[in-house]
């Protein structure tokens, strides 16, 4: 689960506030967000209600649920830009060829009688402009992607090369929200966004990737970019067993309907299942320590958001676990507080909670009540600020109540076969 983390997105920190803001702006705008928030697609846990009322009922593909980095991947002005969930800006060094240039690249790469030519022994002389774009020539801007926004996930993979074990990043396309500014691409079902994502946006690049490769070394990319693998619904227990054999971790399926339009915020409709042991929420953890105390007892607290604050609902942690003890050290020495912390369930555990008084402090005279269930920290989420929303902490909480595991999900994906399942996935022809 810290893969994820261990990642670091590649590019430079755009630090310039104004035109940060201006993209973030444009972005938004683009996804039809209207609030100041980061505006890709969040999916909701999958409970027993959303598995009666969705799956079978309408049609969804499904993939497997990658443990990466979410970004929107947004190319302009000739530069290509990584947007996280924090909406941190990284420009990076990649040259993202337009559809254009792939048109007139063919064409250039056709001798007089229409024949394809022999590329790799005369394009130099012809077309090594082409495969030399520059992002400072106004008269190349044609030939990159402008005003395209993709949104998919940063992973990790651990490949081996030359007997040698090394990570290589990779960029997850999973959705397509703009391409060269038609952003009405965003309303197009599914199947026809990642399709567009296929032929205007991939395929030019690893063909300006290839070609350039013949006439001069090709650099290490900071990452490279893939299409996301979809599936029938039906093939889910194919996918629970391959995704213990990816390159990179995988926690769960999403289910993502095929008919409706991209959805900025949250998404009702696009589901996401995990196993209820790894069914997790994310919390901002904030402790509470006695005063005037030789020995201070202390809590941790774990606050939700509220429409956008930070708000406390009388939860506290579990206290055990090495990462909680890692927090309580560091806030002993330095009375640090208020990090983001993912958390799972455990209905088995059993700790003391304090009673608050109506203003928010803890009743340190009063009795501590004895609770069995309650929030374990897993993991310090440093890519992110905020925690989960209190919805969002209920959907996970229904879900982990409802138990929903894979036996489960077959047996209703089975019962549901036939009105669950898809036509073929994608038709690149």
């Amino acid at each position: 689960m810290d893969s994820a983390l261990s990642i670091n997105i590649p590019g430079i920190a755009f630090s310039d506030e104004y035109k940060r803001n201006e993209i973030l702006k444009k972005v938004r705008s683009i996804c039809g967000w209207h609030q100041d928030t980061f505006p890709g697609s969040q999916p909701v846990s999958l409970n027993k209600q959303k598995l009666e009322s969705c799956i079978g009922k309408s049609l969804y593909v499904a993939c497997e649920k990658t443990d990466g980095i979410r970004l929107l991947l947004y190319a302009v002005s000739r530069r290509v830009f990584l947007i996280d969930r924090n909406q941190k800006i990284n420009l990076v060094s990649m040259t993202l060829p337009s559809s254009y240039w792939d048109a007139v690249f063919d064409i250039k790469s056709s001798n007089k009688s229409g024949e394809i030519s022999d590329v790799s022994r005369d394009f130099s002389e012809r077309n090594s402009e082409l495969l030399n774009l520059d992002f400072s020539r106004d008269d190349h801007a044609k030939y990159f992607q402008q005003n395209t926004l993709l949104d998919g996930e940063l992973v990790g993979d651990i490949v081996e090369i030359d007997g040698k074990k090394s990570q290589v990043l990779r960029y997850l396309i999973y959705d397509c929200i703009c391409i060269e500014r038609d952003d009405t691409v965003r309303h197009l079902p599914l199947l026809e966004r990642l399709k567009l994502a296929y032929i205007k946006v991939l395929a030019p690049k690893c063909k300006y990737d290839e070609h350039r490769a013949l006439i001069q070394p090709p650099e290490t990319p900071k990452f490279q970019l893939f299409l996301k693998d979809f599936f029938e619904v039906d093939e889910v227990p194919a996918i629970l067993n391959f995704s213990k054999r990816l390159p990179h971790p995988s926690d769960g399926i999403i289910f993502t309907p095929v008919n409706l339009s991209y959805m900025p915020g949250t998404c009702p409709k696009l589901l996401k299942w995990k196993p209820p042991h790894l069914n997790t929420a994310d919390f901002a953890a904030m402790f509470h320590s006695e005063i005037c105390s030789k020995d201070p007892r202390i809590f941790l607290e774990l606050l939700v958001g509220i429409r956008g604050i930070r708000a406390s609902v009388n939860c506290f942690c579990v206290p055990k676990g090495n990462v909680y003890n890692q927090l309580l050290d560091h806030y002993k020495l330095y009375g640090t507080s208020g990090q983001i912390v993912e958390c799972y369930y455990d209905e088995n555990a059993v700790y003391s909670k304090p009673m608050k008084s109506d203003d928010g402090n803890i009743l340190w005279d009063k009795p501590f009540a004895t609770v069995q269930g309650g929030w374990i920290i897993e993991r310090i989420r440093t890519d992110k600020e905020a925690p989960n929303d209190i919805n969002t902490v209920n959907r996970v909480f229904e879900s982990i109540r409802d138990g929903i595991n894979s036996d489960v999900l077959i047996s209703k994906i089975k019962l549901e076969e036939g009105i669950a399942s898809a036509e073929p996935i994608i038709d690149l022809a």
